[in-house]
């Protein structure tokens, strides 16, 4: 039973996939966007031997950014556990736009049965205040979820489109999120509410 249950759900998510690799595709142009018209604006030194051979790839590193956040919701009968560290990039001269990637591990266990969840992600943050640091998030997630119980296996796609805000204190990081596309998830694994409370760090 458990099984034809699984089965119904992802048949019902599947027109989903084609949705979410064009949101991908979507989300790409619009990070590349900014990234182009920077390297169109940059102008050659007046005097290219006087320059310090270093400066390039000082300046590539310290827009480097890397974290992860740590996070869980409650589910139908659990908890689900998340871990999802990541590594990105800042843009323009303001470094107030950031793009980055990450892989994600969620694991919920209830008794006997375990549903795995394993991924990716795809965010972009801008950030809208300096003080109190205040920034607004978007991210994409492409999940492989496996089910385990003494009835058998069964494994689904789960795409996620998370929207929302977050604030900055130090290198700790909070954020609340909404999943876009929570109700095409399967309704027996999905949280009980679209809504998500993360924490981690960034620096």
């Amino acid at each position: 039973m458990v099984l034809f249950l699984l089965m119904f759900y992802l048949k019902k998510i599947n027109y989903t996939i084609t949705l979410m690799k064009n949101i991908f595709l979507l989300l790409f142009v619009l990070i590349s966007i900014p990234a182009t018209a920077q390297y169109k604006g940059q102008t050659k030194p007046n005097n290219p031997t006087s320059s310090n051979p270093n400066q390039g790839s000082k300046n590539f590193t310290d827009r480097i950014i890397y974290g992860g956040n740590l996070g869980g919701n409650l589910a139908n009968g659990g908890y689900i556990f998340d871990i999802s560290p990541f590594v990105g990039y800042r843009f323009l001269k303001s470094k107030k736009l950031s793009a980055g990637v990450g892989p994600i591990f969620q694991q919920q266990s209830v008794g006997v049965e375990t549903l795995t969840r394993t991924g990716a992600r795809l965010f972009g943050r801008f950030d809208v205040l300096n003080n109190p640091m205040l920034f607004a998030h978007s991210e994409l997630q492409y999940l492989r979820a496996t089910f385990k119980s003494p009835l058998g296996k069964a494994s689904f796609n789960i795409p996620t489109l998370l929207v929302g805000a977050g604030t900055r204190m130090g290198i700790g990081t909070g954020e609340v999120l909404y999943d876009l596309l929570w109700q095409f998830q399967p309704e027996a694994f999905r949280p009980r509410l679209p809504f998500m409370l993360r924490f981690g760090f960034g620096l």
